[in-house]
Parts: C-alpha cells; sequence; structure tokens
C-alpha cells in the first residue's frame, strides 16, 4: 500500500514537459499530451467589414452598404429589400403609412442599412438585416432566408429575433445556428440575453443572459464563446465570458484595456498601452506577454514562447505563474 501511495503521488507531480516540431508544440505532464500549432489564431474580436460575399447554390451573394447583390447565371442584381419597410406582412396600415412618410420627410430610408449576421444552411443563406434612421438608430430588424438553388433567389422573411441586436457596422456576424435555430445575443426591454428563431416555425425565444445591462454583447470570431461589455462611469470596462454551456454569462474582469480576444475556454487577452496582458477568467492567472511572444492557454498551464513565428525557447507557467518546465532550441 504504501509503495502504491508513493506511485501514485510521483504521477501527480510528475514534472512537465514541452517538445516542439515543425510549428507544434508537445506539452506533456503525468501521461496527458496536448499539442499547440503556434499558427493557429486566438479567437479575435469580431470587427464589422464594409461588405462580405458567400458562394452558395451555385452563385454568389454579396451584402454591402448598397444591399444584396446576387449573382447567378445570367442573374446579376441587387435589391435594398426596400418594400419589407411597406409589406403587410410586417406591419398594419397605418404603421405603412408612418414608414412612408418618415421616408418623405427623410428621417429613414425604406432601404436595408447593414446585416448584423448571416448563417450557411446549405444552399440557403440566413440572413439577420437591419434598418436605421437617420441618426443611426435601429427601428427595423428581421431574420431572411435566400435560396441560391432555385431558378431566381430572392430573400424571404421568416421571422423577428426578440429584443434588439448590438451590431452597428455594415457587415457583422453577430449570428449563429443550431439545427433550425438561429440564435444571436440581444438587448430586452430589461437586461439582454441570448433571441432565438426558429426558421421552420417562425417561433420566437429568449433567454436571459446575466445582469441589467451590457453595453455590447457577441460571439468571438469563429467561436460561439459568448462576451459581454458594460462599461462603467469612471472609464473602466467590465468583461463577462460565459463558460460553456452555463446558463449565463459570468462577468470576470475589469479593465481600462482595450479586449484583443479570448482563447476558450476563458483566457482573456487585452492591451494596456503597447502591453499584452493574459487574464485566465476561471483560474484568476493575470499574466503580461513579454513583446514579440507568443502563448496559448493548454491544461497544463499557460505556454509563452518567442520568438512569436519561429520559436527558440518556451516556458510553461502555472497558474499561480510560476515557470514549471522550459523547452529551448537545441
Amino acid at each position: 500500500m504504501v509503495i502504491l501511495a508513493l506511485a501514485l503521488m510521483q504521477t501527480q507531480t510528475a514534472a512537465a514537459q514541452i517538445a516542439y516540431a515543425e510549428g507544434v508544440f508537445t506539452v506533456t505532464q503525468a501521461n496527458a499530451e496536448e499539442r499547440v500549432r503556434i499558427s493557429e489564431p486566438i479567437p479575435s474580436v469580431p470587427r464589422a467589414m464594409s461588405s462580405r460575399t458567400w458562394n452558395l447554390g451555385g452563385g454568389k451573394v454579396t451584402f454591402d452598404k448598397d444591399g444584396i447583390l446576387i449573382q447567378k447565371g445570367r442573374i446579376n442584381g441587387r435589391s435594398t429589400l426596400a418594400s419589407v419597410p411597406t409589406s403587410t406582412v410586417l406591419f398594419s396600415e397605418d404603421q405603412i403609412e408612418a414608414n412612408q412618410a418618415a421616408a418623405r420627410r427623410g428621417e429613414r430610408t425604406l432601404g436595408v442599412t447593414a446585416m448584423n449576421g448571416a448563417v450557411v444552411d446549405g444552399s440557403k443563406l440566413l440572413m439577420w438585416l437591419r434598418w436605421d434612421d437617420r441618426n443611426r438608430r435601429t427601428w427595423l430588424e428581421g431574420v431572411f432566408e435566400l435560396d441560391m438553388a432555385v431558378e431566381t433567389p430572392a430573400a424571404k422573411f421568416i421571422g423577428k429575433l426578440p429584443g434588439s441586436g448590438f451590431s452597428t457596422g455594415v457587415v457583422d456576424d453577430r449570428l449563429r445556428r443550431e439545427g433550425q435555430t438561429v440564435y444571436a445575443p440581444v438587448q430586452a426591454q430589461v437586461g439582454w440575453g441570448l433571441g432565438t428563431l426558429n426558421v421552420s416555425t417562425g417561433e420566437p425565444g429568449f433567454t436571459e443572459m446575466g445582469g441589467t445591462r451590457a453595453d455590447d454583447a457577441f460571439f468571438m470570431a469563429g467561436t460561439d464563446t459568448l462576451v459581454s461589455l458594460r462599461k462603467t462611469a469612471y472609464g473602466s470596462v467590465i468583461v463577462g465570458v460565459r463558460r460553456g454551456d452555463e446558463p449565463r454569462v459570468m462577468e470576470v474582469l475589469e479593465t481600462r484595456g482595450t479586449l484583443v480576444g479570448i482563447q476558450p475556454p476563458g483566457l482573456i487577452v487585452f492591451k494596456q498601452g503597447n502591453t499584452t496582458v493574459v487574464h485566465d477568467a476561471w483560474e484568476g492567472m493575470k499574466f503580461a506577454i513579454p513583446t514579440g511572444a507568443g502563448f496559448r492557454l493548454t491544461r497544463h498551464g499557460l505556454l509563452v514562447w518567442t520568438p512569436d513565428n519561429a520559436p527558440t525557447q518556451a516556458t510553461l507557467y502555472d497558474s499561480g505563474s510560476r515557470p514549471v518546465a522550459n523547452w529551448r532550441k537545441p
């Protein structure tokens, strides 16, 4: 029994090891191995674009400030969806008249302003579109389906997400899909959360995600990592992160820096002046990254290497920012 206990202790305290070959670090501890490819970027904060193009269904769809451009075979046409604000499917006769009057006064344009996000479903592009007034206030949003497999593609209204989106750019990436449901962070009358829409039935839904206010909420680029930002009266920003499938976003960091990215499940990367700082939301570790270094959070700790694109040395730090393993190029 004593021998067995000693063996277990030795296994639990086995020293970590770092190896590197052909752009990949291998971090090993207690027979658990993790590979880190240095060329894979950390998911960044989403940035609005001026245009975006999708190739699907034998054609091409582009969205920009002038609306939707559809190119398929001999079709090369642009739509601003100017008929949407006068549709009896969405508005009453009185509302339609008010929308037209506002357009005549120059307070609103009937054409679509922006795209909050879009997801692909086979040959279909599901688009969350937005109409803003001349003061850049959103007055209409809706989810539309564009099937590029049909002979003459045209956008079809599906329904509305509850609440309103946080997006302010021309082309954003704020929409996600799971099966027949699209979802996105939205502002509600009280608080904020995830708005959902079943694209088959048009049924909306809402799940509160945390707190009474968020100034912005979004998914990290290319991921489902949900993040919230809340500004304080004294100039800092409080960052919230949703951990996995947990029902709420947890506010985990207050900073005066600029959020740059988040490596799942919760390594927050931000800039303080010219310094890159990382903060592990769940372990509490905070670490200033040396200039020109690369880094990744592993199950064994924070791996930091230099130079970032052609490493000659690397160090693994534990949750207390203590170095536990080193590697140098032979």
